[in-house]
């Protein structure tokens, strides 16, 4: 009824309706070729027509015309899938769209997709998983140490090289580091640099086997070079340590190796959680009796990666991947003879001559050897440059996405979008413990003015959340684009990259760049370059035409980096609207040379007139006065050590002031936007807000806080038959909880980590609490004043302690800990202090697997220890949440004392007030005055299921309408 046409010069015209059921019927019309159905636009409407009537059709789906469901393991698998679907479109409708549905489970890589693959969706059901990995088998102990477990590796293996990753479960296990000096690997230990490798008077190297993979690593500013060790053989000279060639001379040449910073896989004694390749095996140390047992009992699963590309879309169109989990991918490159000489960001260098130099097709010789940073190496014929490859590769392709997946476990990188590739969207991803960084743009191969190909345009990376890349080499950047044009990096979550978290526009050579209308806007990066120098959190290297940086959020940047680094021959870049908060040795811009504003500028087409030869002064000369800043605000950050001319509108803030409007708009908004992702659980605050509202679960842990969060303690030594009542009730109330905390763990008066009574009966809970739709289960550790002295004076027992809770979380699969920390009587100065930095570690462990750490403190006078002196240490400190045992009371004026005096102290992000089935809980003018305080989360202490009342005011908490300001 809505619909009305009216005939223009012989074509027919739709007004489109607002109903969009209305719009959707007028799309269907048009996409089943009804005779009426025709073009808005064409031909012109004739003169006194209003086109405002009018509203042209958004872009039509192409229509489907088959959907495929694969089976985790069926035969034929992911090719298999391919086949059936290029056989299922029909020949009469070649664009049609076919869907490939994963079901749940493990399917396994590669899968490359071309020409013939065009306009297919592939979608993963949720715990869809694309792996490249392959199970280790056969664990037994080691008869030479007991502590030691050996496995067999999958035969054959692609390579000749040992695997360079071992996953137990969800935990990437570690290779032995040992630093060089314990090893006599140094000029200080008379050691003597040779053009085979080194010469030691030490003995050590004696005991290694060329089977267990050892591998020198030398760490420098930012990059971090690394050689096999190929031989060890002594004579009256001392020991010979023999090197991969070309990499040792090569590296050498370059100055990218040296004396080693440490040496990886050389010593047999391993730690919990290190494993080591033997002939043929390995060996691995587990980190508790509970992951022993569950490997030896096959109920643990354990895998090295074999595939290096688990997904590759190749000069083809119009591909969907979304929903997709993409594990265990595997990159040998550093393992074979040419080493990894890195240049930057994962980019090595490699002789021109060699088979993998030859394969990158280009070879930087003469002057260009400079361009590329490897003078040196013209007198060898110069140069290749070669990028770590991703898992999922898109090369040479139009029209694709790659939209909530999940990838993690990776040995590289995660998606590269190379070749020319455009109209390419990697959106609402999560990247976690990837080798290498996220996603990377274009190649350094793929940078000149003149290429074969396509120029890379219409690139968007966006709404992803990427967390602790560079798990192994720390070079990398988070995201990195080589070369684009009108391409955007937006609203993007980088935390805890090691070097650079983003670098954009880094071509080779420098000077020559298409770089042109790219933006960089909205995202949120905090914690980058902790190992990493001359490095930041925006990094760019070469001009760029009318480029945007702009509204950024800045954050936790603790290791004197730069904020945005506009390095040499940068020009071009229009940076605006930048927060930098908490960023006390951080430069909020840095200008490199003359890339300062106040520098002259030299067009990128006439670049080098007046400069000198140098390649760094080429470049340098290419940059200059249209560079511009305006609006920046810094909170607790360094004072610019150029002159204050490089920002107009510049506002310095203490670190007690309130950001203004303007600028809190930006933090609000920076990072990613809400939207419902997919399978991985690692996921910005923002898109979880929007799956806990729709019901949709994510697997594995988190640390996102959710919008409200109500937490159920159930405490403690609870009888089966009790556990059996309790669940009852979280079934059918399970929408007015979050998460439930159960009480299994105590730690001894010598600081050791176990069960208290009733702990086994507790642990047996945690699948049926997942299967009631609880989303966090979280358990608690009751600590003692003994244990907690043990923990925070003896740094041995501390770690000990905090491996054993780590692998106990990752065994049953928790979200997190909560410490019943019970300290009274700290007598000295010390005591606070050392145990917020016990606290400290043990967050930053769990952490690193996306686990939790929240801690019960006293707050009611009685104890010392409690907030009142030490409220500010924990508001600083790297634990989630704090939860106030002074607030379990019935007392009103008691609960009303202690709650202000802690929303004071604790500030709202970090305080979870305690509550138990009181009054206090259940009056909903209580309620609403935690509401008041912006605090978003409760912890309620229960040891029965809660009365309907107390899950009626559980539920309204949750309920609550968001604060702009919480």
């Amino acid at each position: 009824p809505e619909l009305r046409k009216s005939t223009i010069a012989g074509s027919t015209a739709v007004e489109m309706p607002s109903n969009p059921v209305a719009r959707a019927a007028v799309a269907l019309y048009i996409t089943l070729g009804l005779p009426w159905a025709a073009s808005l636009t064409d031909p012109p409407l004739p003169t006194g027509v209003d086109s405002s009537l009018l509203t042209p059709l958004p872009p039509l789906p192409d229509p489907p015309c088959g959907v495929i469901r694969v089976e985790a393991g069926a035969a034929g698998g992911l090719d298999g899938a391919k086949a059936s679907a290029r056989a299922v479109r029909p020949p009469h409708a070649p664009n049609c769209t076919v869907a490939i549905v994963l079901a749940s489970g493990v399917h396994t890589g590669p899968l490359h997709l071309g020409g013939a693959d065009a306009h297919t969706q592939w979608v993963g059901e949720p715990g869809a998983v694309v792996s490249g990995g392959a199970a280790v088998s056969g664990w037994a102990q080691d008869p030479a140490d007991p502590a030691t477990l050996t496995a067999h590796l999958p035969s054959p293996l692609p390579s000749t090289a040992s695997p360079r990753q071992l996953y137990i479960g969800a935990i990437r296990a570690n290779l032995t580091v040992t630093n060089a000096t314990l090893l006599g690997l140094t000029a200080a230990s008379g050691a003597v640099l040779t053009d085979t490798g080194i010469t030691t008077p030490s003995k050590a190297p004696l005991a290694w086997s060329l089977d267990q993979g050892v591998e020198f690593r030398h760490d420098s500013a930012y990059p971090q070079s690394r050689c096999c060790v190929t031989g060890v053989r002594s004579d009256a000279n001392g020991t010979h340590v023999d090197m991969a060639q070309p990499c040792w001379s090569f590296g050498r040449l370059l100055r990218q190796m040296d004396f080693p910073s440490v040496v990886i896989s050389a010593v047999s004694a391993l730690s919990p959680g290190e494993w080591q390749p033997t002939k043929g095996g390995l060996r691995y140390r587990p980190q508790s009796q509970a992951e022993r047992a569950g490997l030896l009992a096959g109920s643990l699963q354990a895998a090295v990666p074999v595939a290096s590309v688990l997904m590759e879309i190749e000069g083809t169109s119009h591909v969907e991947v979304t929903g997709i989990t993409f594990v265990q991918s595997a990159w040998d490159g550093p393992s074979s003879d040419d080493g990894y000489l890195e240049r930057y960001g994962t980019v090595r260098y490699l002789r021109c001559d060699s088979e993998a130099g030859k394969a990158t097709g280009q070879c930087f010789n003469g002057t260009q050897a400079c361009d590329a940073g490897c003078c040196a190496a013209a007198a060898v014929g110069g140069c290749a440059l070669s990028m770590a490859p991703a898992a999922v590769r898109i090369k040479g392709s139009t029209d694709i996405s790659v939209t909530n997946c999940g990838f993690k476990q990776l040995g590289s990188w995660g998606v590269s979008v190379t070749r020319g590739s455009q109209m390419v969207t990697v959106a609402r991803n999560s990247f976690t413990d990837s080798a290498a960084g996220a996603v990377y743009l274009g190649d350094v191969n793929e940078t000149q003015s003149t290429l074969p190909f396509p120029k890379p345009a219409f690139l968007e990376v966006a709404d992803n959340f990427v967390d602790t890349a560079g798990a192994e080499y720390q070079g990398t950047s988070g995201v990195h684009l080589f070369s684009a044009v009108s391409s955007t990096v937006q609203h993007n979550r980088i935390q805890n990259n090691p070097y650079t978290a983003m670098t954009i526009v880094w071509p080779v050579p420098q000077e020559d760049s298409f770089n042109a209308n790219i933006s960089v806007v909205g995202n949120d990066i905090s914690n980058p370059s902790w190992w990493g120098g001359d490095g930041g959190a925006i990094h760019t290297l070469a001009w760029c035409h009318d480029c945007t940086l702009s509204r950024n959020y800045f954050h936790n940047q603790q290791h004197g980096t730069k904020c945005t680094y506009i390095d040499n021959g940068s020009s071009g870049y229009q940076i605006s609207d930048h927060v930098i908060d908490d960023a006390p040795v951080s430069i909020y811009i840095y200008w490199q040379q003359c890339c300062r504003p106040e520098c002259p500028y030299i067009a990128p087409e006439n670049p080098y007139p007046g400069c000198n030869a140098t390649a760094h002064d080429k470049c340098c000369c290419n940059c200059g006065t249209d560079n511009s800043a305006t609006r920046v605000w810094v909170r607790n950050g360094e004072k610019d050590p150029f002159p204050q001319t490089n920002v107009s509108g510049l506002t310095w803030l203490s670190t007690n002031d309130s950001f203004p409007p303007e600028a809190q708009t930006i933090i609000n908004e920076a990072g990613p936007r809400p939207a419902v992702v997919g399978p991985d659980a690692e996921l910005p605050s923002r898109l979880v807000a929007e799956l806990h509202d729709v019901g949709v679960a994510t697997d594995g842990p988190s640390r996102v806080p959710l919008p409200r969060e109500v937490d159920l303690f159930l405490c403690c030594a609870l009888s089966a038959e009790k556990w059996s009542g309790i669940t009852t009730g979280i079934q059918a109330h399970k929408e007015n909880i979050t998460g439930v905390i159960i009480s299994p763990y105590a730690m001894s008066g010598e600081g050791v980590f176990g069960e208290q009574s009733g702990g086994a009966v507790a642990e047996q809970q945690i699948p049926e609490l997942r299967a009631a739709g609880i989303r966090r289960v979280k358990a608690l550790i009751a600590m003692s004043p003994g244990g907690i002295r043990q923990a925070i004076y003896n740094s041995t027992m501390a770690a000990t302690f905090i491996a054993a809770a780590a692998a106990r979380a990752a065994s049953l699969n928790l979200d997190g800990f909560n410490l019943d920390a019970e300290f009274p009587n700290d007598t000295n100065e010390t005591d606070g202090p050392a145990f917020v930095a016990f606290l400290d570690k043990f967050a930053e462990t769990l952490h690193m697997s996306n686990r939790t750490l929240t801690v019960d403190v006293h707050g009611d006078g009685s104890e010392p220890f409690d907030f009142h002196v030490w409220g500010k240490l924990y508001t600083t400190s790297q634990v989630d949440k704090v939860i106030s045992m002074s607030t379990y009371t019935d007392a009103k004026l008691d609960f009303d004392r202690y709650f202000a005096e802690c929303t004071y102290v604790l500030t709202p992000p970090k305080y979870q007030p305690g509550l138990e089935f009181n009054a206090v809980l259940s009056n909903p003018k209580d309620i609403t005055y935690i509401l008041s305080k912006n605090v978003t989360a409760i912890a309620v202490w229960a040891n029965i299921p809660p009365s309907q009342v107390y899950w009626n005011a559980m539920g309204s908490f949750l309920s609550h309408p968001i604060p702009p300001t919480a």
